[in-house]
């Protein structure tokens, strides 16, 4: 990157984050099945000190120091600060708006010209400036750069997703035979829908159960995501559960009791992964070539990179006896 060696602790924190390897086997495994146009389309938000620069699978690499602060070849910083001369830079220039949610528009919002169903799959920052954080003054960097830190924790960061939303359940009640309770999921601390675009998923698992476990049969599961799929050269929108910021998803489970539940637990799992996990499999599937190997390691991952962000027990109660 060339600014390791004054910047140490930033170019470790980007270069373990998810935007430092926005450039990884996921993305140059498709880039087999895509025109030179089209790849560098994605590695202007990909990698975008690469386009033009490294032929696509030479590396496996991401956004870089010089993506967000390189511009007119002059060397960019939210403060101006004062920085060594560097023969490969014009000078240093302030910058403000690289503290600013409209910093990170160019990479998070697609354009409208896109869209699915009236919006772009890709439509973060306008999910955003729809919420009362713009109103507030509250910018993409208060979450997602905390003092400074390049990590940019999101979607697979288990504590960003944890302090993003707020899980209610109710008593679990028992009516003539049946289980009865409501749950409720509030997006309390994210800008933007939770989850934003059409790759995660989180979804909602509630069980009875006994002094063993989860009665499995007695399991029901509610999605929250955008669901599309691409058919016959366009995108279509199947489904789109998504909470928007300060909004809620309300689920109610009705079910027969099991003679031997004791109780109902609740599980919130969250998939950051969820669309490319099938993305990848569909295009390994009967399309053997030379970059399946990059195809196999990213379904691996993405099949994996699911964890529960809470789970919750209820015990259950008597209802009202009905006449």
């Amino acid at each position: 990157y060339g600014c390791r060696p004054c910047h140490e602790q930033k170019y470790l924190e980007l270069k373990e984050s998810r935007h430092g390897k926005a450039r990884g086997p996921g993305v140059i495994g498709q880039y087999a099945h895509l025109t030179r146009e089209a790849t560098n389309g994605c590695d202007q938000c990909h990698g975008p000190y690469t386009v033009g620069q490294v032929r696509f699978g030479s590396k496996h690499d991401g956004l870089s120091c010089q993506g967000c602060h390189v511009a007119d070849g002059y060397l960019i910083g939210p403060h101006g600060k004062e920085h060594p001369p560097d023969p490969r830079w014009a000078g240093v220039r302030a910058e403000s708006r690289m503290a600013r949610g409209d910093f990170c528009l160019p990479c998070h919002s697609l354009p409208l010209s896109v869209a699915v169903n009236g919006r772009p799959l890709l439509d973060t920052w306008r999910e955003w400036a729809a919420s009362s954080y713009f109103a507030q003054g509250t910018q993409c960097q208060d979450c997602h750069m905390r003092d400074g830190f390049h990590g940019f924790p999101g979607a697979h960061n288990h504590t960003q997703v944890r302090d993003a939303i707020e899980v209610r359940i109710g008593d679990a009640s028992v009516n003539g035979g049946k289980v009865d309770v409501e749950f409720e999921i509030i997006n309390r601390g994210a800008g933007h829908h939770f989850p934003t675009t059409a790759t995660p998923a989180a979804v909602v698992i509630l069980d009875q159960v006994g002094r063993e476990g989860a009665l499995s049969h007695t399991s029901k599961a509610w999605v929250i995501a955008r669901t599309v799929r691409h058919e016959d050269g366009a995108w279509h929108e199947l489904s789109d559960t998504r909470i928007p910021a300060g909004s809620s998803f309300v689920g109610t489970y009705a079910a027969a009791r099991d003679p031997r539940a004791e109780g109902v637990e609740l599980r919130l799992w969250f998939f950051p992964d969820w669309h490319y996990a099938g993305l990848f499999q569909r295009l390994l599937d009967g399309r053997p070539d030379k970059r399946s190997p990059l195809l196999r390691n990213a379904q691996a991952e993405a099949e994996t990179s699911g964890f529960i962000v809470t789970q919750i027990r209820r015990p259950l109660k008597a209802g009202r006896v009905s006449h």
